[in-house]
């Protein structure tokens, strides 16, 4: 204690000194007042770990360290209430996010007037479920819509919300990611079409819903719908059968997984290059009759891309490349070594009369 006393008397201005004494259990309080009054901070953060000395760091001037007690989660309630209402906005978000507070203390700051501080209530994890209530019908739309989207919002909430004929609370649910069934079904009824281009987003939607809006004429509709995931062969034609519908959505839907085969073949009619392209390197197995069409596309890059292409390898689809491909197409046969025993015999003709040998030499004996 001497020792500690002695320090605090002469050595304070020592580098390390007053983080050792205000680490010290046995520090005089004499000395822990004497740091107090310094004010440094990183100080302050380690006499802040100690409750008993909340009552004087409360009262101290600078509203930093206030708020090192206000975060702090050994607060005693007496303390919390009295930062509740402290003049500095920085002390009572901190108390506010500090999950050891009082439900007295959380009601305080629920009727604190500055939004921020109702706000930082939504990052307690032990909010009273009651007081979501109040934040989520809270005058200020920013308050209102994050309490929202907060992850602990209840689905009786969310309901409520959902029922309720107000653009801002049904656009903020909207973009929730984890909205029940019955949720997503009375938000598609809404009548606002920035919550309808919202919940567009939703994984899983009724089929009648995204049917209503693949005969959409906006650009940013279509664009959503387009890149969803399983999207059925009605809705992908219908998509392109949308006049409004363009180009590159379309070489978007040319690389879908699960492009539907009567699509893929009707994308063949567009004549891009580049969606013939992307059509070509699809490895979607179901895509026979496109590929089909692709061999009649008359680009050879195409036709050697397809020829790439393993699941384009069966007897049907290299039979009727042989038959429209140029001979520069038909030396890519055998720079890829591809067996070609199977096709058709008038394919097995072309590569016989072809100015290759390489070529003819795939023709079946």
């Amino acid at each position: 204690m001497g020792v500690l006393r002695e320090l605090g008397t002469n050595d304070l201005d020592t580098p390390g000194v007053e983080i050792f004494l205000a680490s010290m259990p046995t520090t005089p309080t004499r000395v822990l007042d004497q740091l107090i009054q310094r004010g440094n901070h990183e100080v302050t953060r380690l006499l802040s770990q100690n409750p008993a000395l909340h009552p004087k760091l409360s009262e101290h001037p600078d509203p930093a360290v206030r708020q090192q007690v206000a975060e702090n989660r050994r607060i005693a309630p007496a303390i919390a209430q009295q930062l509740a209402r402290d003049e500095a906005v920085g002390v009572r978000v901190a108390l506010a996010k500090n999950p050891t507070i009082l439900a007295n203390v959380q009601r305080v700051l629920l009727a604190d007037p500055v939004p921020f501080v109702r706000l930082a209530l939504l990052d307690n994890r032990r909010l009273e479920p009651e007081f979501m209530d109040g934040l989520s019908d809270d005058l200020n739309p920013t308050v209102h819509a994050c309490t929202l989207l907060a992850p602990k919002l209840s689905p009786v909430f969310m309901k409520s919300w959902a029922e309720y004929d107000e653009e801002l609370g049904q656009l903020a649910l909207a973009h929730r990611d984890d909205l029940p069934p019955a949720i997503v079904n009375l938000l598609s009824q809404s009548k606002y079409p920035s919550v309808q281009l919202a919940l567009l987003r939703q994984p899983s939607l009724p089929e009648e819903f995204l049917a209503a809006h693949v005969a959409s004429e906006d650009p940013s509709v279509l664009r959503i719908i387009a890149n969803r995931r399983n999207l059925s062969a009605e809705l992908q034609r219908a998509l392109i059968a949308n006049p409004a519908f363009p180009l590159e959505l379309k070489r978007t839907m040319a690389q879908r997984a699960d492009l539907a085969d009567e699509v893929g073949s009707n994308l063949c009619d567009t004549g891009d290059s580049e969606l013939l392209r992307d059509l070509a390197v699809n490895l979607a197995p179901q895509l026979s009759a496109t590929r089909m069409r692709l061999t009649q596309c008359g680009f050879p890059f195409v036709l050697k891309l397809l020829l790439a292409n393993p699941l384009a390898h069966t007897p049907e689809v290299l039979s009727s490349l042989v038959l429209h491909a140029t001979e520069d197409v038909l030396s890519h046969l055998a720079y890829r070594s591809i067996s070609c025993e199977s096709l058709l015999p008038e394919a097995q003709e072309r590569l016989r009369n072809s100015i290759l040998p390489s070529v003819r030499e795939l023709a079946a004996v």
